[in-house]
């Protein structure tokens, strides 16, 4: 039989085999996913396993990469709102619209443009309809004074209620409804067959008139 001495040292005995067990299985180290010692709160020292390539890569390569793509998609974007710029224009380069089948540089609304790439190469010069000493309708386009003088705030001959060019008021002016072919008398200008005015050139007339016709 076992005296009580020797159940005390087997117990002994016991406590010890345990501590030293413990001991030997202490898991404390680091963590899993941080063997690199990186700061894992920017992803630094984190790994990736990439199924497509079969390869590990860092995080901090990931957010790399997902930069340089969002940067390669910003700038596809970019030209593609300039290609839409340019089919919004009709075609034409940045600065020009679309007058029947060319492609125009957009015309300033002042005297100046109106006269020289309006009126000029459409109805004084082309026809040879408003110029020289006898202009029809006693109407001269050949230079921005003689339309100041002919023109703005004078009477239409065919309709003497409404002015050639009445300042402010397109609408209201004589010219810019003939360029529309909106008269009530007389023929559209300029006259058939040659061809009505582009839009682009009718709105720059327009828009001159509007902001008062002045030079």
């Amino acid at each position: 039989m076992l005296t009580s001495t020797h159940k005390l040292g087997m117990r002994l005995s016991l406590l010890v085999s345990l501590a030293v067990t413990t001991s030997a299985c202490d898991t404390t180290g680091p963590e899993i996913g941080d063997e690199r010692g990186g700061d894992e709160s920017d992803g630094r020292g984190q790994q990736t396993f990439e199924p497509t390539s079969g390869r590990t890569i860092d995080a901090g390569q990931v957010a790399t990469d997902a930069g340089s793509s969002r940067t390669t998609t910003d700038a596809r974007a970019t030209a593609g709102d300039a290609a839409a710029a340019v089919i919004d224009a009709g075609g034409c380069s940045a600065g020009q619209v679309r007058c029947g089948a060319s492609c125009i540089d957009v015309i300033a609304p002042t005297a100046a443009a109106v006269q020289e790439r309006v009126f000029q190469r459409s109805c004084a010069l082309a026809r040879s309809c408003h110029t020289g000493d006898t202009p029809q309708a006693g109407l001269t386009l050949s230079s921005v004074d003689e339309i100041l003088a002919s023109a703005v705030g004078k009477p239409a001959s065919q309709v003497p209620t409404l002015s050639l060019l009445e300042p402010g008021r397109p609408e209201d002016s004589y010219i810019v409804r003939k360029l529309r072919n909106l008269q009530t008398v007389g023929t559209a200008m300029p006259p058939p067959p040659a061809a009505a005015l582009c839009e682009p050139k009718i709105q720059a007339v327009e828009a001159w008139v509007r902001a008062g016709a002045v030079r």
